[in-house]
């Protein structure tokens, strides 16, 4: 849609545009916004397309930057008169042009477009329904652009969708065409039976990624607690496929919060958090040394602090669980003393082991020696008289023999041996060496076996069958 001003020569062409023949094309009614949109040709945003706009546009054309701070709320594609997306001094003759010949039809294509990035291809409902035929011809509708990635599900169609695919920019523009061609012959009136407009799409990434925690969990201390064992953030962005994610764990007074943060290449950031509460059920760990045997030197027992014994506990919670232990609290007494080792942790759990110390009673006093006391006291009277007849010869014996010993089992030596008192009266020989050593022996062997233990408690029969022998002995001497 066109309206001009101040030329005369556009008058009738003003006639037009207020005409009934003038309509929109489209599907249905146009937007309800037509009247609001820029004209082209508009750069000073007046609402009209005339001769004021010439210095405008070259002010546009040569120094942007004072054109953007004069006219702020203006775009300069109003001046883009070859609809390529962009003005440049290609458009200074399109824009002549433009000014001198009013086309049969106006070519609108809305916009411009914006759109948040949305990952794979964003999609953008684009609508030329304002654009305009001044003699009431049908139009046909072609979109464009120069940028690859842009797709149109119906290029033909005055109201498409474009496709643009994400390349991770974090802003993105691309330019897109709409040419409007009338299909019938003009109904009167001269120009142009085509009209082509441009516009842009932008394309940002603003919106952070969604970033969504794991549920919270309870773990067991010691226990692992990655992500891995304990659940992962689920993080995605629109446009960057790979944001950079960082975990930061903050101790709570039973555990930690988890804080997932995820950024995207464009700064874009969002965080979730998952809470993690930590306990404890498990026991510490306890060692005990090996069992203990001791040989008591009284029958006190045997002092505590003699009989070593050592315990050792780990938690994977308490660096330092409590141990204790049921120890005596001076001696062991003799027997057996099963000693409990106790390990507890901060959480209450418990855990224990025992050793076993063996007392064992004193032993007695053993050196190697019996001893044993003998008393005894042996009389031995004795007369014997004998006369024979016929032998010529007479004899006659007094032996008194006294003994009485005190001593150490054992064979007596000589100091030990008793005094013996002796008379005898021998015809043969009383003076014969080997008599006398009979006799001797005799006596000697008599309190030998008195002193043995073993025979003491025989009393007066011992002596007699003691006596006896030593008769026999004589008589066998004798002969």
């Amino acid at each position: 849609m066109f309206r001009f001003g101040t030329a005369p020569k556009f008058c009738s062409a003003l006639a037009l545009l207020a005409s009934p023949l003038l309509t929109t094309a489209g599907d249905g009614p146009p937007p309800p916004d037509c009247e609001s949109r820029p004209v082209l040709g508009d750069v000073n945003c007046d609402g009209l397309f005339n001769n004021f706009d010439i210095d405008v546009f070259v002010m546009a054309l040569t120094f942007p930057e004072e054109y953007a701070a004069n006219f702020p709320d203006c775009d300069p594609l109003n001046g883009d008169a070859n609809a390529d997306g962009i003005l440049n001094n290609f458009d200074i003759d399109p824009f002549v042009d433009l000014i001198v010949n009013q086309p049969r039809v106006s070519a609108d294509p809305g916009g411009p477009y914006a759109a948040e990035c949305g990952g794979g291809a964003t999609l953008i409902a684009l609508d030329g329904r304002c654009s305009s035929s001044i003699d009431g011809a049908p139009m046909q509708y072609t979109w464009s652009s120069p940028c690859p990635d842009v797709v149109f599900d119906d290029p033909s169609s005055p109201t498409p969708t474009a496709a643009i695919a994400g390349t991770g920019e974090c802003v993105r523009e691309c330019v897109i065409t709409l040419t409007v061609s009338a299909i019938s012959p003009p109904a009167g009136g001269t120009g142009p039976n085509i009209s082509q407009r441009a516009t842009r799409i932008t394309l940002t990434d603003s919106a952070p990624p969604t970033c969504v925690a794991p549920a919270d969990q309870v773990a067991e201390c010691g226990a692992p607690t990655d992500p891995a064992a304990l659940g992962s953030a689920v993080i995605a962005d629109g446009c960057d496929p790979a944001p950079l994610v960082n975990i930061v764990d903050t101790p709570t007074s039973d555990g930690f919060v988890r804080r997932w943060t995820a950024t995207d290449a464009c700064g874009n950031s969002a965080s979730a958090e998952q809470r993690v509460v930590i306990v404890d059920t498990r026991a510490p760990v306890i060692e005990c040394s090996g069992a203990v045997e001791v040989t008591a030197p009284s029958d006190s027992g045997v002092p505590v602090a003699d009989v070593l014994l050592s315990a050792g506990a780990g938690d994977d919670c308490d660096p330092n669980p409590l141990l204790t232990d049921n120890r005596p609290a001076a001696m062991y007494a003799i027997g057996l003393t099963p000693v409990t080792f106790t390990a507890m942790d901060a959480s209450g759990n418990v855990a224990t082991c025992v050793v076993n110390v063996m007392i064992n009673a004193p032993s007695g006093n053993s050196n190697g020696n019996t001893n044993g006391n003998t008393n005894g006291n042996s009389n031995t009277n004795g007369n014997t008289n004998g006369n024979t007849n016929g032998g010529g010869g007479n004899w006659n014996a007094n032996g008194n023999s006294n003994s009485s010993g005190n001593g150490n089992s054992g064979t007596p030596d000589d100091s030990s041996r008793p005094t013996t008192n002796d008379n005898s009266s021998d015809p043969a020989d009383p003076n014969d060496d080997q008599s006398q050593r009979d006799r001797r022996f005799g006596e000697e062997y008599v309190v030998t076996v008195m002193r043995t233990p073993m025979c003491a408690p025989m009393g007066f029969v011992g002596m007699c069958l003691t006596l006896a022998g030593l008769c026999l002995h004589r008589r066998t001497t004798r002969r």
